[in-house]
């Protein structure tokens, strides 16, 4: 027996120092995966084809063709940052906005600008899923702004944009080793605050001055309409947690702001940061959405408010919802002594009920069977630019107005049904998504939710009819005045 103990020791000791050698080995390094730099031919008349593409350039000008022959192009920029949310080459903020303020001063050119934030076990290397999905989702949207431009042809003023894709790329990928991988879940999160804490702070609002200046704003960073330049953030996973980290504040700050008129103050539009904010399977707790959410459930809204942020989760996403409170489980030995407190510590945003707004389903066959399942985006270069271009211009000519917060709203196959009474106009939605729209936690680049989520950009946010701000108070009587019959102070 006192033999087996010491040789028990070793094998754990072994055991331990074999772990240790095996995640050292299969540690991805913390590196910029981009030179600061642009695709050799990006100044060219013959831009490359995305075959072409050498995949390692900060900014790429990219070309395709879809199915029926139709051309088209968009510019991707990639910018980077290391654990502790530093930029890796700040020369690549710098040489993608450099390019955005000359085409803006050369050629008058409007921007869609989309920025994406990756989430856990991905990067900004040129063979990560993400990146590959993210071009095709750019091209699709590329096609049918194409539509819209083509659609208001006879009027002056109708340009259409050019689509800016923007890839934040951080460590979300620490440990190459499958089984490995799922033991980095807090570093990665951490990693992930530290990113929305520094350098994602410094890059959106450069977007975002970037998009005033574009359009000339000497406003209030006010929303740009659907011939200006617009700005759309978009991030998932912990991707999304890095976008909340960095936006949050300034999400809060803007619902908040008042209307001064005479005696009284009233709460005025509330605006998004940017044009739009989407977070899909955010892996974050709910208990740091509480302040917005209580904010937002207390005030009212006017019938020209547009969607600021939405929050989808899948039902299906074994990640925020098994995983992520598991990760979480060390937060029983904090204090949470409000009633349903606990919950909101312990699980992700998207799994409580406390902050559903919405059900995002598929229309159902007389079967009740999904009209379509889930599968991969289809490359452009497969779909015929007519059809993604009727999705276009079929949203663009109707508005919802505040028909989201009041009963079912259809987006192609797919639709948002409230899950709660929901004051008029509501625009802060967390929606739950049933498996046919969103598989599991990374089945977001499939054809149901991209079909939904570009049909609804292009209806509230891209092509919105209900862009300007209110004149009156009296536009919505309803709205709380901002404490107009508080007592005064004895």
């Amino acid at each position: 027996m006192e033999e087996r103990v010491p040789l028990l020791a070793r094998s754990a000791n072994l055991g331990l120092i074999l772990l240790v050698m095996g995640m050292i080995a299969g540690c991805a390094p913390d590196r910029a995966y981009r030179s600061a730099a642009l695709d050799p031919a990006v100044n060219g008349a013959d831009w490359p084809t995305c075959a072409q593409c050498r995949g390692d350039a900060s900014l790429e000008h990219r070309t395709y063709v879809t199915k029926d022959r139709v051309k088209g192009d968009y510019l991707l920029g990639f910018v980077e940052f290391d654990d502790q949310g530093w930029y890796h080459d700040i020369r690549q903020k710098q040489l993608l906005l450099s390019r955005l303020k000359a085409m803006d001063a050369d050629q008058g050119e409007k921007f869609l600008i989309i920025v994406y934030a990756h989430g856990w076990k991905h990067n900004a290397r040129a063979d990560d899923p993400d990146v590959s999905e993210f071009q095709k989702l750019l091209e699709r949207i590329d096609v049918m702004e194409g539509a819209r431009a083509a659609a208001g042809a006879g009027s002056p003023e109708i340009k259409r944009r050019k689509i800016v894709g923007v890839y934040m790329g951080w460590r979300g990928n620490s440990i190459s080793l499958p089984l490995l991988q799922e033991a980095t879940f807090w570093t990665r999160k951490n990693a992930a605050e530290r990113v929305g804490s520094a350098g994602a702070k410094d890059l959106l609002p450069e977007l975002k001055n970037f998009k005033r200046v574009s359009n000339k704003d000497r406003g209030n960073d006010d929303l740009g309409g659907p011939n200006e330049t617009q700005l759309i953030v978009v991030g998932h996973s912990f991707g999304g947690y890095l976008v909340y980290t960095a936006l949050h504040s300034q999400i809060l700050e803007r619902a908040t702001r008042l209307r001064i008129d005479g005696e009284e103050a009233y709460y005025g539009i509330a605006q998004s940061f940017g044009d739009f904010v989407l977070l899909v399977n955010p892996a974050f707790e709910g208990s740091i959405y509480e302040p917005i959410h209580n904010f937002a459930v207390n005030r009212c809204y006017s019938p020209k408010q547009r969607p600021v942020m939405m929050i989808v989760t899948s039902e299906g996403d074994w990640a925020t919802g098994i995983a992520f409170p598991i990760g979480r489980l060390y937060t029983f030995t904090q204090s949470a002594p409000q009633d349903g407190e606990r919950e909101t510590v312990l699980k992700a945003v998207g799994h409580l009920n406390r902050y559903r707004t919405h059900h995002l389903r598929i229309q159902r066959t007389e079967n009740d069977q999904p009209v379509s399942e889930p599968k991969t985006v289809i490359p452009t270069n497969e779909k015929r630019a007519e059809a993604m271009a009727d999705a276009a211009t079929a949203e663009m000519n109707r508005q919802t107005g505040g028909a989201i917060s009041k009963t079912s709203v259809y987006y192609g196959n797919a639709y948002l049904e409230p899950a709660r009474p929901l004051r008029a106009n509501y625009p802060y939605l967390v929606a739950t998504a049933e498996k046919a729209v969103i598989r599991d936690h990374n089945d977001i680049f499939n054809e149901n939710f991209i079909d939904f989520i570009v049909r609804f950009m292009t209806a509230e946010v891209v092509s919105p009819k209900k862009n300007e701000p209110p004149d009156e108070p009296s536009d919505y009587p309803g709205c709380a005045r901002f404490l107009s019959s508080a007592p005064p102070v004895k």
